[in-house]
């Protein structure tokens, strides 16, 4: 009798192109999925856009209702039916800090084993990251293992001592580097097919959320277009600021050079069409993004604060404090615009050790163990 996969959970936000979320995809693409199979439990009622993909790899999708403080008894108690309904389910991997002290309380209660995911560097500002830091104080007394994307992003939600412990790992923000290699072909069919041919093409993709700073983006890009008409704007991503990302840039008369593209399957595509991408984040922890337009070999004007051990490919990176005005950022990225080009990056990105598959079998080979052994007690 061939023996069912392993389940793990994985628990996000949602199940859309983000972060967290385009990180544990790429995985779970490459796993071995005869040995670990993903189930997911995301906090919205929308559907999502890789809830069909992992309908298809064999996952199943729960929900339960996002966190508001005032409905903490309700989201206790979906998440004690969750585990209650689903006790084959031996490992959860949860990539929601903010709540994981709550529902690994009653997982540990079901016997399950719990990891803690860490993905940035800071909780950003106001009231609601002040909320996060508090709900997320006692999040290591019940987490069997601390996964970080990085040491730094480690030592931010974890302190320094879990750092030297044998529980802490860190997992890379790994993706298939063979889906990005430049490829002068695709160049040329994406930005015919999105009409570019005679256009600067400066791109960002991510959600549109505070710690992203679309507003800044957009003034910078503001500045760009002052200086070089044929420049243009690519935004993919969603997310709670859209709108109010899409109004600035009508006050501000670049309607007809931003273009919106939504969340997009396409993204080694778009990235090929790119001539430079632009990250003026308030803060990172170790973005996935940036993995994938190095193995394009894609230039990026990116926040002094992102950290420089996402610097695959240095002469790729070019960093510029936030606090620079939007002009000091608007000449350099014409600067480089005008001193680069387009190559094969793939023997670097590999040897960096940022391809998937390495990393798909270590994580096989994490929740196996976790799964058999006693955890952190």
């Amino acid at each position: 009798m061939l023996q069912k996969p392993l389940r793990v959970v994985q628990v996000l936000g949602h199940l859309n192109r983000a972060g967290a979320e385009t990180m544990v995809m790429n995985l779970y693409r490459k796993i071995d999925r005869t040995r670990v199979q993903f189930d997911f439990v995301i906090h919205t009622p929308e559907r999502c856009h890789y809830e069909d993909e992992v309908e298809s790899l064999g996952g199943r999708i729960f929900r339960v209702s996002p966190y508001r403080g005032i409905n903490h008894l309700a989201y206790a108690r979906q998440w004690r039916g969750f585990f209650e309904a689903n006790r084959e389910i031996p490992v959860m991997h949860s990539h929601v800090r903010s709540t994981a002290s709550i529902y690994f309380k009653i997982a540990r209660e079901y016997g399950v084993k719990t990891i803690i995911h860490s993905h940035n560097t800071s909780s950003g500002r106001g009231v609601a990251a002040l909320a996060k830091n508090v709900l997320q104080r006692s999040i290591t007394d019940n987490a069997d293992l601390l996964f970080a994307c990085s040491r730094d992003a480690g030592r931010w939600l974890f302190g320094d001592q879990a750092l030297r412990s044998d529980t802490f790992h860190v997992i890379k923000n790994a993706i298939d580097v063979s889906s990005f290699v430049y490829n002068p072909e695709t160049r040329h069919r994406t930005r015919a097919a999105l009409g570019l041919q005679d256009r600067t093409v400066f791109g960002h993709i991510g959600r549109f959320h505070p710690q992203k700073n679309h507003s800044g983006l957009v003034d910078i890009f503001g500045e760009i277009l002052k200086r070089d008409p044929r420049a243009l704007l690519l935004l993919v991503g969603d997310g709670e600021l859209r709108e109010q990302t899409e109004a600035k840039v009508r006050h501000q008369g670049l309607e007809e050079s931003v273009r919106f593209l939504g969340s997009r399957p396409d993204i080694p595509d778009l990235l090929q069409a790119m001539d430079l991408f632009l990250m003026p984040s308030l803060f990172e922890g170790f973005p996935v993004t940036l993995v994938e337009t190095q193995a394009a070999g894609l230039p990026c004007l990116i926040a002094a604060n992102i950290t420089p051990a996402i610097d695959f490919v240095p002469d790729l990176i070019h960093r510029r404090e936030i606090a620079h005005d939007p002009a000091q950022w608007a000449q350099q990225a014409l600067e480089i615009v005008r001193g680069s080009s387009r190559r094969d990056t793939s023997a670097a990105m590999k040897e960096s050790g940022y391809d998937i598959s390495e990393n798909a079998d270590l994580l096989v080979q994490l929740y196996t163990e976790l799964a058999t052994t006693g955890g952190a007690g």
